[in-house]
């Protein structure tokens, strides 16, 4: 369920992206950065669910999976993120969530009988690293040209993709005792 709710956060993304640059309106924008948090909530539940993949229901005896609730939380802080885009700093919510996302690969890289390709995670923090490079050197307007085909933003597009698909191929990488 959790890897169905990434992809399609994959998709909106790509689509709320599109609607941005093809409108350049106020309300392209919300849709473009309401999905860059859907995709890292989803990694983010993706990193919780390794380590709760139970949950046991208060007052009670009984034990449930984690991913029905993992998958409501994506579901809303989505939408809320999406609807309220404009009250808080992207910069700040994705700092937070990229936190909980380095702590999980610094405690799954120690813990005993679990394991994690980390050659994915490196990829993506220095696919995310490069991007943002290329994207600030496209700002000061140091990348290249207005007339260029290769323009830094679309770079900056294509090296985050990836960002997203060597961290989510880290995720999936893991095998247990």
């Amino acid at each position: 369920m959790q890897t169905f709710l990434f992809g399609l956060s994959g998709i909106y993304l790509g689509l709320g992206s599109g609607f941005f640059h093809a409108s350049l309106t106020r309300y392209g924008q919300q849709c473009d950065v309401g999905a860059m948090y859907a995709t890292l909530i989803c990694l983010v539940a993706l990193a919780l669910g390794s380590w709760l993949p139970r949950i046991r229901v208060p007052k009670t005896h009984q034990i449930l999976p984690s991913w029905p609730v993992l998958a409501l939380l994506v579901i809303f802080g989505s939408l809320y993120f999406t609807y309220y885009k404009w009250d808080y700093s992207f910069g700040k919510i994705s700092g937070y969530l990229s936190g909980v996302l380095i702590l999980f690969a610094g405690v799954s890289a120690i813990t005993p009988g679990k394991y994690l390709q980390i050659r994915w995670f490196v990829g993506g923090v220095v696919a995310i690293v490069l991007g943002s490079r290329i994207r600030d050197l496209d700002i000061a307007g140091e990348f290249s040209g207005p007339d260029s085909l290769l323009q830094g933003h679309a770079v900056w597009h294509l090296i985050t993709c990836l960002m997203y698909v060597c961290l989510f191929l880290y995720f999936r990488s893991e095998e247990r005792e």
